[in-house]
């Protein structure tokens, strides 16, 4: 499953800045703050040193770049830098990865959020997925409940919700089979 159809002006635009100037969308950022000190401050940039280092061990990661070798990464104030983190393989496999990546991560001193599109996608299905989950458990037993009061018996209640997860289970079944031939969005699935 992708957010991606690769048929599509954009996609085909997002291959050539790869091939061509070897620009990957599989990029995040962490972004770096602090209330009381500032960028140069020996302490910021040790931590953020420190999580650039940690991320830099991590297979997927191809490279990592701090403010401290790109000074416009941070902020006029100066109390918010990012750091750019390339990671190898396309968007989808790093979304798949994401878990492994965060868990390298510790906190620490500056507040620190990761943000881009791997993690945002990663997030995205998270809650889609719980969302979906969500709404399952809420709405069956309603469904339920008003099929009794509109059919009065407990079989001819259960027909619908039968004739339903068996549509369900045949569609994802086709689903699976055109998976195979055709990419899919990844909420195809709700």
């Amino acid at each position: 499953s992708s957010f991606t159809i690769e048929d599509v002006e954009s996609v085909r635009a997002q291959r050539v800045l790869e091939r061509e100037l070897g620009f990957s969308a599989a990029t995040l950022m962490l972004v770096f703050h602090s209330d009381t000190t500032t960028a140069q401050d020996p302490a910021f940039m040790a931590e953020m040193e420190s999580q650039a280092n940690v991320l830099r061990s991590v297979p997927l990661v191809s490279e990592v770049v701090t403010p401290y070798s790109n000074p416009r990464q941070v902020s006029p104030d100066g109390r918010t830098a990012y750091a750019v983190v390339r990671l190898a393989g396309s968007v989808d496999e790093a979304r798949n990865h994401w878990p492994e990546i965060e868990a390298a991560l510790k906190p620490g001193q500056l507040h620190m959020w990761p943000t881009g599109t791997v993690p945002v996608y990663y997030r995205l299905i998270e809650m889609s997925e719980s969302d979906l989950r969500r709404a399952e458990s809420v709405s069956l037993p309603l469904a339920l409940i008003a099929l009794l009061i509109v059919f009065g018996a407990v079989l001819a209640a259960g027909l619908p919700v039968v004739m339903g997860g068996v549509a369900v289970a045949i569609t994802l079944a086709l689903l699976y089979f055109l998976a195979l031939r055709v990419d899919l969005s990844v909420f195809v699935m709700n």
